[in-house]
């Protein structure tokens, strides 16, 4: 069986995924540092945002210094993160009931098939 045009790809290696669940729209991302500059940690903290690895399992933003909304001054800091495989939660294809992809890589992965197939490959 061939393994698919996704699979021998080596800039796809450390792709990752973005699922803003309040637009419902798929970003991908070459790496996870340009994920973490891409994405506000006040938008992690808050629950609209999921990231996922190249294989759709779930990771898990994980803060050194917190999101915070400061009330008093009407100001937010967003908080610093890294991004850290997790055990729990849905992996990505739970999640592919989406409106658009934006393919921030340039990686081809601009369709939801060409995200489904990507993601079978990387099963096999």
């Amino acid at each position: 069986m061939d393994r698919g045009k996704w699979a021998a790809s080596e800039k796809l290696r450390k792709v990752i995924f973005g699922y803003d669940l309040l637009s419902r729209s798929l970003m991908v991302f070459a790496s996870g540092a340009e994920a973490i500059a891409a994405v506000d940690g006040l938008t992690i903290a808050e629950g609209h945002y999921k990231f996922f690895s190249a294989d759709g399992s779930p990771l898990e933003a994980v803060f050194s210094i917190p999101a915070q909304i400061h009330h008093g001054h009407n100001t937010y800091t967003n908080g610093v993160y890294t991004l850290k495989p997790c055990n729990k939660g849905a992996p990505l294809q739970a999640f592919l009931l989406i409106v658009e992809c934006q393919d921030e890589a340039k990686s081809g992965l601009s369709t939801l098939r060409d995200i489904e197939q990507f993601l079978l490959d990387k099963q096999i």
